[in-house]
């Protein structure tokens, strides 16, 4: 995060001394200077961010870095809002020399030579804690990343590969209900660890042409972890194209009931986790049954499945991927401008390296292929991320987190102040496009 906060500053920085603001220009030989100790820092603060989850003293280096960061932010917006506050309401040269002024100027300009130095000293231990010599590198201090990006509306980066057999099995399970007549709901588990593709699955086949013909109604619910009975079923409505804002929770299952009435429909209940699932019992009894209505329940808890009413028989583990759909799968994310062809012959075995480093969790290749689509096709450049990954791994033996853990360590620094931005929000919290614009520019994230 250090060196998101001082890319963060130096285009803050390196935009208000362009303006030439009276009180900024007065201080310029000092935040000149600042600048200079900053970018120099820059190119080892990327290692120094990724070092300091493994070492305590690189993380304490950085918490004061980081708060010397913000303290020298709020002395550069005190020096615009006072350059501002003269070009308004100035009565000529006595301005300058009024006692609050001048102590302003001597405080000021004091703080900035004490973060100077205490910034050196930051510096040089960050250097003799990580080895190396700091050199100035001009690529690193935009904060942008140099790299052109592909991009297309049609390109789907959420291509499936190897599902065939997961999805037919599905299939056949739904069609078999409406041909049996069941006087029930089917309950069928889709239950797996993380990242394995359980909602994939689900989504391919709540899609698929054959399935919204065979079913009048169906209802998409992402259930999570923090959710209410009353939430999942106002869900439910708004699937079904009612809003109900105002209904208590009875009246809700009331019309629930009514929309359902009579039609084959099917439900998905996705990514649930608590073992009590009273909710499920009260609201399973208040739907229609017969006609060969389904509910399909993903979940890395086996347990829960069953609790919710599904069968042994009706229970889906989805595998891992073999090397051959993982590699089709990674090439289709991070070869996206090549139409999912690897045309570089020299990136296809360290590819395949990072791709057998995921061990076949779709997520993690997803997340792997995702990067590396962004980063320059060299072969020098793949292998410090192969290595990067390989060193992710021996730290936690977990190829999803050390995946979503390499792919955030490679944003570029203004992305991962955008990112982590989204921590503030509760889990599964809905956020406008338009309020996080705004948030973004008015943090100097993004210009």
């Amino acid at each position: 995060m250090a060196d998101a906060i001082v890319s963060v500053f130096l285009e803050k920085l390196l935009n208000t001394l362009a303006e030439e603001g009276l009180y900024v220009t007065k201080f310029r030989e000092q935040f000149e200077k600042l600048q200079t100790e900053l970018q120099l820092m820059q190119c080892f603060l990327k290692d120094a961010d990724r070092l300091k989850r493994k070492n305590d003293t690189i993380n304490k280096v950085l918490a004061v870095l980081r708060e010397l960061i913000y303290e020298a932010e709020d002395i550069l917006a005190d020096c615009q809002l006072q350059s501002r506050d003269d070009a308004l309401f100035s009565n000529g040269c006595l301005t300058c020399i009024s006692p609050p002024i001048l102590h302003f100027k001597h405080q000021n300009g004091k703080r900035i030579k004490e973060i100077i130095g205490e910034i050196t000293q930051i510096k040089q231990n960050i250097q003799s804690l990580l080895g190396g010599t700091l050199l100035f590198q001009p690529n690193a201090i935009n904060g942008k990343d140099q790299m052109p990006r592909w991009s297309s509306q049609v390109y789907d980066h959420t291509m499936v590969v190897g599902l065939e057999a997961d999805t037919k099995k599905i299939k056949d399970w739904l069609f078999e209900a409406a041909r049996e007549g069941k006087q029930e709901i089917l309950a069928i588990g889709v239950v797996g660890m993380g990242g394995l593709g359980k909602t994939t699955i689900s989504q391919k086949v709540y899609n698929e042409k054959e399935i919204d013909d065979h079913f009048d109604r169906r209802m998409w619910v992402s259930v999570s972890q923090t959710f209410t009975e009353e939430q999942i079923m106002r869900s439910m409505l708004r699937n079904l194209g009612d809003a109900s804002v105002g209904d208590d929770a009875n009246e809700l299952l009331k019309k629930i009931n009514q929309y359902l009435l009579g039609k084959r429909y099917l439900i998905v209940m996705d990514d649930v986790w608590g073992e009590d699932v009273a909710w499920w019992g009260r609201i399973s009894q208040g739907l229609p049954k017969g006609n060969g209505s389904c509910v399909i329940i993903t979940t890395r808890n086996e347990r829960v499945s069953r609790k919710m009413g599904v069968k042994e028989t009706r229970i889906h583990r989805p595998k891992f991927l073999n090397k051959d759909y993982s590699w089709l799968l990674f090439q289709k994310i991070a070869f996206a401008a090549s139409e999912g062809q690897c045309i570089y012959p020299d990136l296809e075995d360290v590819g395949k390296e990072i791709v057998d480093k995921c061990e076949g969790l779709p997520l993690a290749i997803k997340a792997v292929g995702g990067m590396m689509l962004c980063k320059a096709s060299y072969y020098h450049e793949w292998r410090r991320i192969a290595d990067h990954f390989r060193d992710e791994l021996a730290e936690n033996d977990d190829s999803v987190m050390a995946s979503l853990q390499l792919s955030y360590d490679e944003l570029p620094p203004y992305l991962k102040s955008c990112f982590l931005s989204f921590s503030l929000y509760p889990d599964d919290c809905v956020i406008t496009k338009q309020q996080v614009v705004h948030w973004w520019i008015g943090e100097g994230f993004v210009p």
